[in-house]
Parts: C-alpha cells; sequence; structure tokens
C-alpha cells in the first residue's frame, strides 16, 4: 500500500513541491493585491470623507473602516488552476455608521453607497491601468487588477456606536505598531463577539439592506480548525483545489465545501491523502441535499441546481474511488497514481514519486474506514444455569 500524504504537505524531510505549496499565490501576486488594497481605501476614504462632509455641513466628516475578510482572513485562499476564468479574490469590506441609513431613505442610502464607490474606484481603474471594473455584482463593487486578480469590495452599515470602537481599535493599533503610513489604520483586531447580525447591514444594488455579519463566517472556521487541528484547513484547501479543477467554472462554493467537509471530518495522523479520501465521501453524501451554514442554520448554502448536484456528487465519488485505488497500490505503480491524481486535483500536484512512501503497517490498518461490529441476535433466555 502507498502513501501520498508528502504530496500534499511539506515534512521535515521534504519540502517545495507539494499540492498545496503549489497552491500558495505567488509572492508577486500577493504583493499586487496588498498594494491594490491599499489604493483603493485610500480613495474610498477620501470619497467618503469629502461626500459626508457635504452631506454634514462640513461638520465631522466620516472616512470608512475596512475589514478583510473571506478567504483571505481564514487562511484558505488558493492559487487559480484555471485562468481564466478563475481569479485570485480577495474580500475587504467597506464601513459605514449605521446613521446614515437609518437617517435618510434607505434605498437612497444604498443607492448613495454603491454610486460614490463605483465613481472612484473606475476612475481608479482608469487611472492605475488595470484590467477593469464590475458594477454588475449585487453586493460588491469589483475591482479587476489584471488577469489573475481582483478585489471585491461589499458595502456595509454598522451600528454607530460598533463603528466608533472600530475606528478607535484601529487608531491603537497604529499606535502600537510600526507599519506604513497608510497600512498603519487598516489592520486591527476588533472584538466580533460584541456583534450581531442585526449590528451589520450588507448594502444590495437594487437598494434593500440584508442582516450580515461577515465576522461569522471566519470565527467558525477557526473555531473549527482549533477543534479538528491543521490538517482541516489543508484539507479543506485541497478540496477547493480539486474544485478548481474539476469545475473550471461553477461547482459548489468554497464555503459550501467547507461546511460539508467539516461535518464528518476525523484527523488521519500524517496522512492528509486518507483525510482527502473521506472529505471526497463526505463532498458526495452531502451535495445533493441542503447545507445549512453552522452559524445560521436558515441559511442554505447549496445553490446548485439538481443536475449539478448530481455532476459534484459524481466527481467527488470519482476522486474518492481514485484515492483508495492509489492508496491500495503497490511501489510500481506509484508514477501511474500520480499521473492518475493529478487529472482530479491538477496542475498543481505533485508528479514527484520520490514524495510516495510504502504504508506502514500501522498506517495500512487506519487506511480503511472502521465497520460497525455485527452482534448476533440473542437466542436464549438471561437465566443462569
Amino acid at each position: 500500500m502507498l502513501n501520498f500524504h508528502r504530496c500534499f504537505i511539506s515534512t521535515d524531510t521534504q519540502q517545495d513541491d507539494t499540492y498545496l505549496n503549489n497552491l500558495d499565490l505567488r509572492s508577486s501576486d500577493r504583493e499586487k493585491l496588498l498594494k491594490s488594497r491599499q489604493l483603493i481605501r485610500q480613495v474610498l476614504r477620501e470619497a467618503y470623507r469629502r461626500e459626508t462632509a457635504s452631506f454634514m455641513n462640513g461638520e465631522k466628516p466620516i472616512s470608512p473602516n475596512f475589514f478583510t475578510q473571506g478567504s483571505w482572513s481564514y487562511k484558505t485562499l488558493n492559487r487559480p488552476t484555471h485562468n481564466p476564468p478563475q481569479q485570485t479574490d480577495m474580500d475587504d469590506g467597506c464601513y459605514l455608521p449605521m446613521t446614515f441609513v437609518r437617517g435618510t431613505n434607505p434605498k437612497r442610502a444604498a443607492g448613495w453607497f454603491f454610486e460614490i464607490a463605483d465613481r472612484e474606484l473606475r476612475a481608479l481603474v482608469a487611472e492605475m491601468n488595470w484590467a477593469g471594473y464590475d458594477d454588475s455584482k449585487p453586493t460588491c463593487c469589483r475591482v479587476i487588477v489584471d488577469a489573475r486578480n481582483h478585489v471585491d469590495v461589499p458595502l456595509y452599515a454598522i451600528r454607530d456606536d460598533q463603528f466608533v470602537l472600530m475606528k478607535s481599535a484601529g487608531r491603537e493599533r497604529a499606535g502600537r505598531v510600526l507599519f506604513a503610513a497608510a497600512d498603519a489604520e487598516d489592520e486591527y483586531v476588533f472584538d466580533w463577539q460584541m456583534v450581531t447580525d442585526e449590528d451589520v447591514l450588507l448594502a444590495r444594488r437594487n437598494g434593500i439592506w440584508t442582516p450580515s455579519n461577515p465576522r461569522s463566517v471566519s470565527e467558525w472556521a477557526e473555531s473549527a480548525v482549533d477543534q479538528h487541528g491543521a490538517q482541516l484547513r489543508r484539507v479543506w484547501r485541497a478540496s477547493k483545489g480539486w474544485r478548481d479543477q474539476t469545475f473550471p467554472s461553477g461547482g459548489p462554493s468554497s464555503i459550501a465545501l467547507m461546511v460539508m467537509v467539516e461535518a464528518d471530518f476525523d484527523e488521519v495522523d500524517r496522512r492528509d491523502d486518507l483525510a482527502m479520501k473521506a472529505a471526497a465521501r463526505s463532498i458526495r453524501q452531502r451535495i445533493t441535499g441542503k447545507i445549512f451554514a453552522p452559524w445560521d442554520k436558515r441559511e442554505d448554502l447549496n445553490r446548485l441546481t439538481e443536475a449539478e448536484r448530481a455532476g459534484v456528487a459524481q466527481a467527488a465519488r470519482a476522486l474518492e474511488a481514485e484515492l483508495e485505488r492509489c492508496a491500495d497500490g503497490a511501489p510500481a505503480e506509484a508514477a501511474a497514481c500520480l499521473s492518475r491524481l493529478g487529472v482530479h486535483f491538477g496542475r498543481h500536484f505533485s508528479a514527484d514519486v520520490s514524495r510516495v512512501a510504502e504504508a506502514s503497517p500501522r498506517e495500512v490498518v487506519h487506511s480503511y474506514s472502521a465497520a460497525p461490529a455485527v452482534i448476533p441476535s440473542f437466542r436464549g433466555d438471561n437465566r443462569s444455569a
């Protein structure tokens, strides 16, 4: 039997050519996204300060707070497999106090929020000669930096007292840590446990405001990793890599994948390949039904049609079978196994045969799922002889 753990993750003896390492963003793309985020925040700060100063007759102009969320915040961001159409996505929430929602017509307030952001970001895209701007997204502004990267800016209103706490937390952070001037105000730790869903409203382009606390997902992800260990985050990333390879466009959302995998997760010590096989089984079994968000049982994360769900289940079944077949293989089959696994995981998967090991007797035992014991029915009475 074979062990493919080192094809997924670096070990003490082997680094570099692993699936997760190859899924990491290039440093140039990471720096480009961070620089783009900085410029986007700067432009929006200045614009909303200018507009709110006019709105309030020059008194107490307000600049928004920003909070990076999504895959970037819970460390599951991957490099795209098929580019185009896939791109690396950074989500950076823009927050203004709720006064601007409740102090005027809510639909007008949402329109004002988007009107300013669209105008300023479209001008920034032209100034920086970036790839484009997309204002078709119902809940965000999308800045397309280049062919590989984009930044989504969802717009939020947060309760006024919480907005003040966010601002003070940012200033405290800036005073304690030596950051570049533009970053000092941006990155801070805010106690989101004080904030309920009703304290934060997400603006939609149709003028509707919906309760939405983006920190809920991050807190769930952090709690899940604390409970199950770092292997869970690695399997999340590997599952997303498989999704990107198998479905160049479409497929289950990243957060739906994460919830399905976590629901049945059990750590398999030093065997990420077997943990991935179990994840494929979870996806196969759960994708055909509702996928309720652990942080809000009212929300079904499964937005796929019945036909799409069946396609994902079939692909997950094929991955599960391939991982089992390869784990049962002989050393002479290692190269062929890597080639077949590459079909499922894509070009970022390692083809280095030296990373494949023979499974130890202990690993062989743990490679099989535990079957429930069969207890024969009782044939007699319970009287002593």
